[in-house]
């Protein structure tokens, strides 16, 4: 049996959105991914490459880095 064919979205306006975001409030990536417990390398792909990041992370780079940034915070505090 085959696969029915499933279009993939282009992440690549996400990941440029998401940059411009983080570069507008002049952080560093280090610094969000430190926030956010990934790596560098996994969110400069997101931004650059337009990887397809996982259901969570999008989510919190979504709400938290685009929207709410003081949501990141409140993770850490209260370790949702």
């Amino acid at each position: 049996m085959t696969k029915r064919p499933v279009p993939k979205y282009d992440f690549k306006a996400f990941g440029a959105a998401i940059k411009a975001a983080r570069t507008g409030r002049k952080e560093s990536r280090k610094k969000v991914s430190d926030e956010m417990f990934i790596s560098p390398r996994y969110l400069a792909n997101i931004e650059n490459k337009g990887q397809h990041p996982s259901l969570q992370i999008f989510f919190e780079l979504k709400v938290c880095n685009s929207l709410m940034p003081s949501l990141i915070a409140m993770r850490l505090s209260s370790k949702w």
